[in-house]
Protein backbone atom coordinates (compact mmCIF):
# COMPACT_ATOMS: atom_id res chain seq x y z
CA UNK A 1 0.00 0.00 0.00
CA UNK A 2 3.15 2.04 0.17
CA UNK A 3 2.78 3.21 -3.75
CA UNK A 4 -0.63 3.68 -2.91
CA UNK A 5 -0.72 6.26 -0.16
CA UNK A 6 2.77 8.17 -1.82
CA UNK A 7 2.00 8.20 -4.97
CA UNK A 8 -1.70 7.68 -5.45
CA UNK A 9 -3.15 9.53 -2.61
CA UNK A 10 -2.25 13.13 -3.30
CA UNK A 11 -3.69 12.95 -6.73
CA UNK A 12 -7.21 11.07 -5.73
CA UNK A 13 -7.77 13.19 -2.35
CA UNK A 14 -8.42 11.94 1.08
CA UNK A 15 -12.14 11.34 0.18
CA UNK A 16 -11.12 8.87 -2.96
CA UNK A 17 -8.50 7.46 -0.79
CA UNK A 18 -10.72 6.68 2.04
CA UNK A 19 -13.58 5.18 -0.72
CA UNK A 20 -10.90 2.78 -1.76
CA UNK A 21 -9.96 1.99 1.44
CA UNK A 22 -13.08 0.87 2.11
CA UNK A 23 -13.87 -0.96 -0.63
CA UNK A 24 -10.91 -2.95 -0.22
CA UNK A 25 -11.74 -4.38 3.24
CA UNK A 26 -14.27 -5.58 2.23
CA UNK A 27 -13.30 -8.24 -0.38
CA UNK A 28 -12.98 -11.26 1.75
CA UNK A 29 -9.59 -13.20 1.48
CA UNK A 30 -9.97 -16.20 -0.37
CA UNK A 31 -13.18 -15.71 -2.59
CA UNK A 32 -11.82 -12.16 -3.21
CA UNK A 33 -15.15 -11.02 -3.45
CA UNK A 34 -17.25 -8.69 -0.72
CA UNK A 35 -20.80 -9.53 0.25
CA UNK A 36 -23.76 -7.42 -1.77
CA UNK A 37 -23.64 -3.93 -0.04
CA UNK A 38 -26.05 -0.79 -0.74
CA UNK A 39 -24.49 2.77 -1.88
CA UNK A 40 -26.53 4.46 1.46
CA UNK A 41 -24.48 1.81 3.68
CA UNK A 42 -21.00 3.35 2.38
CA UNK A 43 -22.36 6.66 2.17
CA UNK A 44 -22.97 6.37 5.81
CA UNK A 45 -19.58 4.79 6.84
CA UNK A 46 -17.65 7.41 4.92
CA UNK A 47 -19.76 10.12 5.96
CA UNK A 48 -20.47 11.34 1.92
CA UNK A 49 -23.52 12.77 0.45
CA UNK A 50 -24.00 11.44 -2.88
CA UNK A 51 -22.39 13.77 -4.92
CA UNK A 52 -19.19 13.58 -3.03
CA UNK A 53 -19.71 9.67 -3.79
CA UNK A 54 -19.56 10.08 -7.15
CA UNK A 55 -16.91 12.30 -7.39
CA UNK A 56 -14.43 10.29 -5.40
CA UNK A 57 -15.05 7.11 -7.06
CA UNK A 58 -15.12 8.54 -10.25
CA UNK A 59 -11.60 9.95 -9.58
CA UNK A 60 -10.75 6.18 -8.54
CA UNK A 61 -11.92 4.85 -12.04
CA UNK A 62 -10.28 7.69 -13.77
CA UNK A 63 -7.01 6.63 -12.23
CA UNK A 64 -7.25 3.03 -13.31
CA UNK A 65 -8.08 1.78 -9.78
CA UNK A 66 -12.02 0.72 -9.96
CA UNK A 67 -13.94 -0.06 -12.93
CA UNK A 68 -17.47 -0.22 -12.48
CA UNK A 69 -20.14 -2.50 -14.31
CA UNK A 70 -23.90 -2.31 -14.45
CA UNK A 71 -26.18 -4.90 -15.33
CA UNK A 72 -27.59 -4.56 -18.85
CA UNK A 73 -31.06 -6.94 -18.02
CA UNK A 74 -34.22 -4.46 -17.80
CA UNK A 75 -36.29 -6.90 -16.09
CA UNK A 76 -34.15 -6.83 -12.54
CA UNK A 77 -33.55 -3.74 -10.04
CA UNK A 78 -29.88 -1.60 -11.20
CA UNK A 79 -27.21 -2.97 -10.04
CA UNK A 80 -23.76 -1.99 -10.16
CA UNK A 81 -20.35 -4.37 -9.99
CA UNK A 82 -17.20 -1.94 -8.79
CA UNK A 83 -13.81 -4.32 -9.60
CA UNK A 84 -10.70 -3.13 -7.37
CA UNK A 85 -7.41 -3.30 -9.34
CA UNK A 86 -3.99 -3.08 -7.86
CA UNK A 87 -2.06 0.80 -7.95
CA UNK A 88 0.29 0.09 -10.84
CA UNK A 89 4.26 -0.83 -9.52
CA UNK A 90 6.12 2.18 -8.55
CA UNK A 91 8.94 1.22 -11.47
CA UNK A 92 5.69 1.81 -13.95
CA UNK A 93 4.00 4.39 -12.32
CA UNK A 94 6.81 6.36 -12.79
CA UNK A 95 7.95 5.62 -16.63
CA UNK A 96 3.65 6.48 -17.54
CA UNK A 97 4.20 9.99 -18.41
CA UNK A 98 0.59 10.59 -17.79
CA UNK A 99 0.83 9.15 -13.82
CA UNK A 100 4.17 11.24 -13.28
CA UNK A 101 3.00 14.09 -14.93
CA UNK A 102 -0.13 14.27 -13.05
CA UNK A 103 1.97 13.60 -9.33
CA UNK A 104 3.96 16.78 -10.59
CA UNK A 105 1.48 18.69 -10.87
CA UNK A 106 -0.07 18.07 -7.27
CA UNK A 107 3.49 17.64 -5.38
CA UNK A 108 5.84 19.77 -7.15
CA UNK A 109 8.94 18.63 -8.53
CA UNK A 110 10.80 18.81 -5.31
CA UNK A 111 8.61 16.18 -3.47
CA UNK A 112 8.49 14.36 -6.77
CA UNK A 113 11.92 14.08 -6.31
CA UNK A 114 11.94 13.01 -3.13
CA UNK A 115 9.43 10.13 -4.00
CA UNK A 116 11.55 9.11 -6.82
CA UNK A 117 14.12 8.46 -4.47
CA UNK A 118 12.11 7.05 -1.68
CA UNK A 119 10.89 4.15 -4.14
CA UNK A 120 14.86 3.62 -6.12
CA UNK A 121 17.05 1.14 -5.09
CA UNK A 122 20.36 2.70 -4.09
CA UNK A 123 23.50 0.16 -3.51
CA UNK A 124 25.10 -0.03 0.00
CA UNK A 125 28.17 2.07 -0.71
CA UNK A 126 30.52 -0.47 1.72
CA UNK A 127 29.67 -3.28 -0.33
CA UNK A 128 31.63 -1.64 -3.20
CA UNK A 129 34.45 -1.66 -0.87
CA UNK A 130 37.29 -4.74 -1.53
CA UNK A 131 37.08 -6.25 1.85
CA UNK A 132 34.00 -7.40 2.24
CA UNK A 133 33.67 -11.43 0.58
CA UNK A 134 29.83 -12.33 -0.88
CA UNK A 135 29.36 -15.75 1.65
CA UNK A 136 25.54 -16.45 0.51
CA UNK A 137 24.44 -19.85 0.69
CA UNK A 138 23.24 -21.17 -2.31
CA UNK A 139 19.84 -23.69 -2.98
CA UNK A 140 21.69 -26.52 -3.81
CA UNK A 141 23.69 -25.79 -0.09
CA UNK A 142 20.58 -25.57 1.93
CA UNK A 143 17.97 -27.74 0.08
CA UNK A 144 17.79 -31.29 -1.72
CA UNK A 145 16.46 -31.38 -5.27
CA UNK A 146 12.82 -32.97 -5.67
CA UNK A 147 12.85 -35.84 -7.36
CA UNK A 148 9.76 -34.97 -9.82
CA UNK A 149 8.24 -31.51 -10.80
CA UNK A 150 4.89 -30.84 -10.38
CA UNK A 151 4.12 -28.09 -12.86
CA UNK A 152 1.04 -25.49 -12.64
CA UNK A 153 -1.69 -25.88 -15.10
CA UNK A 154 -2.48 -23.34 -17.36
CA UNK A 155 -6.27 -22.62 -15.27
CA UNK A 156 -3.83 -22.38 -11.95
CA UNK A 157 -2.34 -20.02 -13.26
CA UNK A 158 -4.82 -17.25 -14.88
CA UNK A 159 -6.58 -17.53 -11.48
CA UNK A 160 -3.39 -16.29 -9.40
CA UNK A 161 -3.17 -12.75 -8.50
CA UNK A 162 -0.81 -10.61 -10.55
CA UNK A 163 0.10 -7.26 -10.27
CA UNK A 164 -1.58 -4.34 -12.20
CA UNK A 165 0.63 -4.24 -15.41
CA UNK A 166 -1.49 -1.23 -16.65
CA UNK A 167 -3.23 -2.62 -19.46
CA UNK A 168 -6.50 -1.28 -18.62
CA UNK A 169 -5.21 1.96 -18.41
CA UNK A 170 -7.10 4.84 -20.04
CA UNK A 171 -6.26 5.98 -23.56
CA UNK A 172 -5.17 9.58 -24.14
CA UNK A 173 -5.87 9.23 -27.80
CA UNK A 174 -9.66 8.89 -27.57
CA UNK A 175 -12.28 12.37 -26.89
CA UNK A 176 -9.49 14.39 -27.34
CA UNK A 177 -9.35 17.21 -30.27
CA UNK A 178 -5.83 17.52 -30.18
CA UNK A 179 -4.57 17.01 -33.94
CA UNK A 180 -1.95 14.53 -33.68
CA UNK A 181 -1.24 14.96 -37.63
CA UNK A 182 -1.05 18.61 -37.31
CA UNK A 183 1.43 18.44 -34.37
CA UNK A 184 3.94 15.84 -36.60
CA UNK A 185 3.58 18.26 -39.92
CA UNK A 186 4.35 20.67 -37.61
CA UNK A 187 7.46 19.25 -35.95
CA UNK A 188 8.85 17.51 -39.49
CA UNK A 189 8.59 21.41 -41.07
CA UNK A 190 11.14 22.07 -38.50
CA UNK A 191 13.86 19.32 -39.69
CA UNK A 192 12.61 17.11 -36.98
CA UNK A 193 13.14 13.55 -38.77
CA UNK A 194 9.99 11.06 -38.26
CA UNK A 195 11.76 8.66 -36.19
CA UNK A 196 12.50 11.13 -33.20
CA UNK A 197 8.31 10.80 -33.09
CA UNK A 198 8.74 7.76 -31.16
CA UNK A 199 6.01 6.06 -28.88
CA UNK A 200 6.85 7.83 -25.72
CA UNK A 201 7.16 10.93 -27.06
CA UNK A 202 3.49 10.88 -28.90
CA UNK A 203 2.42 9.80 -25.19
CA UNK A 204 4.03 12.48 -22.98
CA UNK A 205 2.60 15.11 -26.31
CA UNK A 206 -0.98 13.83 -25.75
CA UNK A 207 -0.37 13.72 -21.71
CA UNK A 208 0.44 17.66 -21.57
CA UNK A 209 -1.85 17.98 -23.88
CA UNK A 210 -4.59 16.36 -21.53
CA UNK A 211 -3.27 18.05 -18.16
CA UNK A 212 -1.84 21.49 -18.80
CA UNK A 213 -3.84 22.00 -22.49
CA UNK A 214 -0.96 22.97 -24.40
CA UNK A 215 -2.05 23.70 -28.06
CA UNK A 216 -0.36 21.98 -31.24
CA UNK A 217 1.77 25.02 -31.58
CA UNK A 218 2.91 25.73 -28.75
CA UNK A 219 3.63 21.74 -27.97
CA UNK A 220 5.37 21.71 -31.51
CA UNK A 221 7.80 24.61 -29.92
CA UNK A 222 8.71 22.46 -26.83
CA UNK A 223 9.69 19.56 -28.34
CA UNK A 224 11.69 21.49 -31.17
CA UNK A 225 13.42 23.28 -27.95
CA UNK A 226 14.03 19.90 -26.04
CA UNK A 227 15.12 18.06 -29.71
CA UNK A 228 18.40 17.62 -30.64
CA UNK A 229 18.30 18.13 -34.68
CA UNK A 230 21.59 16.09 -34.95
CA UNK A 231 20.99 13.10 -33.41
CA UNK A 232 17.28 13.41 -34.00
CA UNK A 233 16.10 13.10 -30.99
CA UNK A 234 13.51 14.29 -28.41
CA UNK A 235 14.80 14.35 -24.53
CA UNK A 236 11.89 13.44 -22.95
CA UNK A 237 13.20 14.64 -19.51
CA UNK A 238 13.97 18.42 -21.31
CA UNK A 239 10.64 17.89 -23.09
CA UNK A 240 8.27 17.75 -19.71
CA UNK A 241 10.72 20.12 -17.53
CA UNK A 242 9.89 22.91 -20.62
CA UNK A 243 6.25 21.76 -20.12
CA UNK A 244 5.70 21.90 -16.38
CA UNK A 245 8.11 25.48 -16.37
CA UNK A 246 5.14 26.83 -18.76
CA UNK A 247 2.69 25.71 -16.52
CA UNK A 248 4.59 27.25 -13.50
CA UNK A 249 4.57 30.69 -15.52
CA UNK A 250 1.36 30.49 -16.70
CA UNK A 251 -0.49 30.30 -12.88
CA UNK A 252 1.72 32.95 -12.22
CA UNK A 253 -0.15 35.18 -14.50
CA UNK A 254 -3.50 36.63 -14.21
CA UNK A 255 -6.39 34.80 -14.60
CA UNK A 256 -7.62 36.85 -17.12
CA UNK A 257 -4.59 37.14 -19.26
CA UNK A 258 -3.98 33.52 -19.31
CA UNK A 259 -7.32 32.81 -20.53
CA UNK A 260 -6.58 35.13 -23.44
CA UNK A 261 -3.38 33.64 -24.26
CA UNK A 262 -5.13 30.30 -24.57
CA UNK A 263 -7.39 31.35 -26.85
CA UNK A 264 -5.00 33.22 -28.48
CA UNK A 265 -2.81 29.88 -29.00
CA UNK A 266 -5.95 27.85 -29.91
CA UNK A 267 -6.88 30.05 -32.52
CA UNK A 268 -3.38 29.94 -34.14
CA UNK A 269 -3.41 25.94 -34.08
CA UNK A 270 -7.19 26.05 -35.44
CA UNK A 271 -5.37 28.13 -38.29
CA UNK A 272 -2.44 26.33 -38.60
CA UNK A 273 -4.24 23.18 -39.18
CA UNK A 274 -6.85 24.63 -41.42
CA UNK A 275 -3.91 25.70 -43.43
CA UNK A 276 -2.32 22.13 -43.99
CA UNK A 277 -5.70 20.63 -44.47
CA UNK A 278 -6.09 23.16 -47.48
CA UNK A 279 -3.38 22.39 -48.66
CA UNK A 280 -4.28 19.09 -49.07
CA UNK A 281 -7.69 19.32 -50.56
CA UNK A 282 -10.01 20.24 -48.53
CA UNK A 283 -12.04 22.90 -48.74
CA UNK A 284 -13.50 26.03 -46.30
CA UNK A 285 -17.08 24.12 -46.56
CA UNK A 286 -15.77 20.97 -45.76
CA UNK A 287 -13.69 22.09 -42.63
CA UNK A 288 -17.17 23.94 -41.39
CA UNK A 289 -18.47 20.47 -41.54
CA UNK A 290 -15.73 18.37 -39.72
CA UNK A 291 -15.46 21.08 -37.06
CA UNK A 292 -19.13 20.53 -36.85
CA UNK A 293 -18.52 16.64 -36.92
CA UNK A 294 -16.49 16.74 -33.27
CA UNK A 295 -19.52 18.21 -31.38
CA UNK A 296 -21.98 15.11 -32.38
CA UNK A 297 -21.79 11.71 -30.81
CA UNK A 298 -22.08 9.05 -32.84
CA UNK A 299 -25.55 7.39 -32.05
CA UNK A 300 -27.00 10.68 -31.90
CA UNK A 301 -25.32 11.77 -35.08
CA UNK A 302 -26.80 8.56 -36.97
CA UNK A 303 -29.90 9.24 -35.49
CA UNK A 304 -30.52 12.32 -36.61
CA UNK A 305 -29.89 11.47 -40.13
CA UNK A 306 -32.26 8.68 -40.04
CA UNK A 307 -35.05 11.03 -38.57
CA UNK A 308 -34.70 13.56 -41.45
CA UNK A 309 -34.88 10.64 -44.20
CA UNK A 310 -38.38 8.93 -42.35
CA UNK A 311 -36.40 6.12 -40.56
CA UNK A 312 -34.97 5.47 -37.31
CA UNK A 313 -31.84 3.92 -35.86
CA UNK A 314 -32.34 0.20 -34.93
CA UNK A 315 -31.04 -1.39 -31.88
CA UNK A 316 -28.57 -3.64 -33.89
CA UNK A 317 -27.31 -0.21 -35.46
CA UNK A 318 -26.55 1.43 -31.97
CA UNK A 319 -24.77 -1.22 -30.82
CA UNK A 320 -22.28 -1.58 -33.48
CA UNK A 321 -21.74 1.69 -33.61
CA UNK A 322 -21.24 1.91 -29.88
CA UNK A 323 -19.08 -1.23 -30.13
CA UNK A 324 -16.85 0.40 -32.89
CA UNK A 325 -16.15 3.45 -30.43
CA UNK A 326 -15.98 1.00 -27.54
CA UNK A 327 -12.72 -0.58 -29.30
CA UNK A 328 -11.12 2.31 -29.99
CA UNK A 329 -10.59 1.92 -33.59
CA UNK A 330 -11.59 5.37 -34.45
CA UNK A 331 -12.70 8.52 -32.58
CA UNK A 332 -16.66 9.99 -33.02
CA UNK A 333 -15.84 12.24 -35.55
CA UNK A 334 -13.93 10.20 -37.66
CA UNK A 335 -16.58 7.53 -37.13
CA UNK A 336 -19.11 10.29 -38.11
CA UNK A 337 -17.56 11.13 -41.53
CA UNK A 338 -18.25 7.10 -42.41
CA UNK A 339 -21.91 7.31 -40.90
CA UNK A 340 -22.68 10.46 -43.26
CA UNK A 341 -20.96 8.92 -45.95
CA UNK A 342 -23.24 5.63 -45.61
CA UNK A 343 -25.98 6.95 -45.47
CA UNK A 344 -26.38 10.44 -47.02
CA UNK A 345 -24.08 10.04 -50.05
CA UNK A 346 -24.27 6.37 -50.25
CA UNK A 347 -27.55 6.34 -49.83
CA UNK A 348 -27.67 2.93 -47.92
CA UNK A 349 -30.97 2.37 -46.13
CA UNK A 350 -29.31 0.51 -42.84
CA UNK A 351 -25.63 0.50 -41.68
CA UNK A 352 -24.97 -3.34 -41.27
CA UNK A 353 -22.27 -4.20 -38.24
CA UNK A 354 -19.87 -6.38 -41.21
CA UNK A 355 -20.00 -3.06 -43.64
CA UNK A 356 -18.94 -0.73 -40.42
CA UNK A 357 -15.99 -3.06 -39.07
CA UNK A 358 -14.45 -3.58 -42.48
CA UNK A 359 -14.54 0.35 -43.23
CA UNK A 360 -13.37 1.03 -39.62
CA UNK A 361 -10.38 -1.77 -39.84
CA UNK A 362 -9.52 -0.51 -43.75
CA UNK A 363 -9.45 3.14 -42.24
CA UNK A 364 -7.53 1.93 -39.20
CA UNK A 365 -4.73 -0.23 -41.68
CA UNK A 366 -4.42 3.33 -43.64
CA UNK A 367 -3.93 6.04 -40.19
CA UNK A 368 -7.38 7.48 -40.87
CA UNK A 369 -7.62 8.94 -37.53
CA UNK A 370 -9.44 12.60 -37.33
CA UNK A 371 -12.73 13.61 -39.85
CA UNK A 372 -9.94 15.70 -42.92
CA UNK A 373 -8.52 12.57 -43.12
CA UNK A 374 -11.32 10.28 -43.86
CA UNK A 375 -12.86 13.11 -46.50
CA UNK A 376 -9.65 12.71 -47.84
CA UNK A 377 -9.00 9.12 -47.58
CA UNK A 378 -12.56 8.95 -48.97
CA UNK A 379 -12.34 11.01 -51.78
CA UNK A 380 -9.21 9.38 -52.92
CA UNK A 381 -10.86 5.85 -53.16
CA UNK A 382 -13.73 6.93 -54.97
CA UNK A 383 -11.37 8.27 -57.81
CA UNK A 384 -9.64 5.34 -57.53
CA UNK A 385 -13.08 3.41 -58.15
CA UNK A 386 -14.25 5.32 -60.78
CA UNK A 387 -11.46 5.37 -62.95
CA UNK A 388 -11.13 1.51 -62.50
CA UNK A 389 -14.97 1.66 -63.63
CA UNK A 390 -14.26 3.93 -66.36
CA UNK A 391 -11.33 1.36 -67.42
CA UNK A 392 -13.39 -1.73 -67.42
CA UNK A 393 -16.53 0.13 -69.27
CA UNK A 394 -13.81 0.89 -72.21
CA UNK A 395 -12.47 -3.04 -72.04
CA UNK A 396 -15.95 -3.89 -72.62
CA UNK A 397 -17.10 -1.41 -75.00
CA UNK A 398 -13.35 -1.93 -77.08
CA UNK A 399 -14.36 -6.01 -76.76
CA UNK A 400 -17.85 -5.83 -78.22
CA UNK A 401 -16.86 -3.34 -80.81
CA UNK A 402 -13.86 -6.07 -82.04
CA UNK A 403 -16.56 -8.82 -81.98
CA UNK A 404 -19.28 -7.36 -84.10
CA UNK A 405 -16.20 -6.20 -86.96
CA UNK A 406 -15.16 -9.55 -86.64
CA UNK A 407 -18.83 -10.71 -87.48
CA UNK A 408 -19.54 -8.40 -90.28
CA UNK A 409 -16.16 -8.79 -91.88
CA UNK A 410 -16.79 -10.75 -95.42
CA UNK A 411 -14.78 -13.13 -97.07
CA UNK A 412 -11.09 -12.58 -98.36
CA UNK A 413 -11.65 -11.95 -101.96
CA UNK A 414 -8.47 -12.14 -104.60
CA UNK A 415 -8.32 -9.28 -106.55
CA UNK A 416 -7.69 -10.17 -110.45
CA UNK A 417 -6.90 -7.83 -113.29
CA UNK A 418 -9.77 -7.25 -116.00
CA UNK A 419 -7.96 -9.46 -119.00
CA UNK A 420 -7.95 -12.33 -116.49
CA UNK A 421 -12.02 -12.17 -116.20
CA UNK A 422 -11.98 -11.57 -119.94
CA UNK A 423 -10.15 -14.31 -120.63
CA UNK A 424 -12.07 -16.50 -118.23
CA UNK A 425 -15.26 -15.44 -119.91
CA UNK A 426 -14.06 -16.70 -123.07
CA UNK A 427 -13.18 -19.89 -122.23
CA UNK A 428 -16.56 -20.00 -120.36
CA UNK A 429 -18.25 -19.74 -123.82
CA UNK A 430 -15.87 -21.88 -125.77
CA UNK A 431 -16.94 -24.56 -123.42
CA UNK A 432 -20.79 -24.40 -123.69
CA UNK A 433 -20.19 -23.86 -127.56
CA UNK A 434 -18.29 -26.97 -128.67
CA UNK A 435 -18.87 -30.05 -126.87
CA UNK A 436 -16.69 -32.34 -125.96
CA UNK A 437 -15.50 -35.73 -128.00
CA UNK A 438 -17.24 -38.00 -125.44
CA UNK A 439 -20.24 -35.98 -126.23
CA UNK A 440 -19.89 -36.25 -129.62
CA UNK A 441 -19.89 -39.77 -130.35
CA UNK A 442 -22.46 -40.43 -127.78
CA UNK A 443 -24.98 -38.07 -130.08
CA UNK A 444 -23.43 -40.50 -132.99
CA UNK A 445 -24.24 -43.68 -131.62
CA UNK A 446 -27.65 -42.62 -131.11
CA UNK A 447 -28.49 -41.22 -134.43
CA UNK A 448 -27.62 -45.15 -135.63
CA UNK A 449 -29.74 -46.84 -133.65
CA UNK A 450 -32.34 -44.77 -135.09
CA UNK A 451 -31.83 -45.33 -138.32
CA UNK A 452 -31.71 -49.07 -137.87
CA UNK A 453 -35.21 -48.95 -136.00
CA UNK A 454 -36.76 -47.23 -139.04
CA UNK A 455 -35.64 -50.19 -141.05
Amino acid sequence: MAVFLHLYQPMLGAESAALYQSLRAQIEVGSWHSAILRHSDLMEQLVMGKEEYVRARQRLEALGLVQVFHNQNPDKQVQARYDLLAPLPADKFFTDSLMSSLLIYYVGEDRFQRLVDRFSWHPYEALEQADWRDVTASFRDVYRLPQAIYPVSQETREGLLRTNEGDKHFDLSQDSNFDLLAFKELLQGSFVGEKALTKEVIEMTQTLHAIFGYDEVTLQRMALEACDIKANKIDLDKYQAIALAQADLDNKAPLKERSQERQERQAQAQEEAQKLWKEQGLSDEDLTFTATLRNYPSVPFAKSIKDQQGGFLTKNESQAIGDILQMGILNPATLNVMIHYYLVEDGKERLSRPLLEATADDWSQHQVDSPEAALLYLRGRLDQQKQARIKRMQEKRQARYQKKNYQRRPGREEVKPKWFKADDQAEKRSDQSEPSSDQSQNLRDLIAQRHKEDR
